[in-house]
This record gives C-alpha cells, sequence and structure tokens, in this order.
C-alpha cells in the first residue's frame, strides 16, 4: 500500500542578479581588458543554497521509498530514512553558515528534526501495519490518519524552509528557480 504525502519542489539556486548592475554583467573597462568580475560571495551564496536543497532532495527520497515500500523492505527503508535524517542533522551541525543563514539554518534543521522524531518515533505502528499481507478498514483509517498528519507537519516544515530560504535568496542577489 502506498501512502500519500505532500512532495514540495526544490528550489536551486542560479547565479543570475535579481538586480539590475549584478556583478556578473560587464563594465566597459571589463570588455576593453578582456576580464569578466565574478562576485565569490554569490557563488559562494548559490552552493550554500543548493547543497541545503541537495541534503533536502535526498532526505525527501527517502521518505518516498520509505512510503513505496511493500512488507519485506519497509524496516530497512525505515531505517534508511532515519539514517538520512539523523546524518543531515549532523552535517548541518557542523555545517560553516554563510553570512544571513542563521534562520535558514535553522528552518532545515527544524525539517530534519521533524523527519527524524517523526520517523524515530511515530511511524513504527505504521510500519507494522504496511507489513500485513491483508488490510482491515481500520488499518486503511489509521494510515490515512497518519498520512493526513504527517502531511501537514511536513507542510508545515517546508513553508518554513521556503520562507527563510526566499529571504536568503533575497539578502544575497540570488535568483531562485524550480527544478
Amino acid at each position: 500500500m502506498r501512502l500519500f504525502f505532500l512532495l514540495p519542489f526544490f528550489l536551486i539556486s542560479c547565479s543570475n542578479s535579481t538586480e539590475e548592475g549584478g556583478a556578473s554583467e560587464l563594465s566597459d573597462s571589463d570588455s576593453l581588458s578582456g576580464g569578466i568580475v565574478i562576485d565569490e560571495e554569490r557563488i559562494t551564496a548559490v552552493e550554500f543554497n543548493n547543497e541545503l536543497t541537495y541534503m533536502q532532495e535526498g532526505m525527501l527520497d527517502q521518505v518516498d521509498i520509505l512510503f513505496g515500500s511493500d512488507s519485506s523492505n519497509v524496516d530497512l527503508n525505515l531505517e534508511n530514512a532515519i539514517f538520512e535524517a539523523q546524518s543531515s542533522l549532523q552535517k548541518l551541525e557542523v555545517m560553516e553558515t554563510f553570512s544571513n543563514s542563521e534562520e535558514f539554518m535553522s528552518a532545515m534543521k527544524d525539517l530534519f528534526k521533524f523527519y527524524d522524531q517523526e520517523l524515530s518515533q511515530n511511524f513504527g505502528n505504521i510500519a507494522e501495519i504496511l507489513k500485513k499481507e491483508t488490510l482491515s478498514e481500520a488499518d486503511d483509517n489509521t494510515l490515512e490518519a497518519y498520512d493526513l498528519s504527517f502531511s501537514k507537519k511536513e507542510e508545515e516544515a517546508f513553508q518554513r524552509v521556503f520562507e527563510t530560504q526566499d529571504a536568503f535568496a533575497a539578502e544575497n542577489k540570488i535568483r531562485l528557480t524550480d527544478q
């Protein structure tokens, strides 16, 4: 049985400026000297954003695999999803922060904490239901209720990530695009 869950879209940074006169544009002196001025800070902001986004994508891949598990691999997929959440949290704890990234980092940590806690504490009962060969009406109702609860919590966590990511992008003059 597959559970439905919210699969939010990802935002990847592009190095184009959101404002006129960005550092990636050529000036008259650049074209004469053959050099291009590159805003290293903006590039670093793009790389920082993308690294966090790829971590998020990896987690969602694990959750998707878990929610699509059949009875024979639900335990392994649950273990992998918890590992992904915990290892991402560890990476975020030691990751060097970028200027003006505190809120974005905090939102990402909260997202991975949500996954870690939800999967470690609440998914065990769901895993037991998913292992059954035949589901009762009560099982179906339990799965549906869990799915709705999970989706709501996930959506709230993602909303904060998207808001803080947008603010980070605006402060660092980078453009976010749908992947």
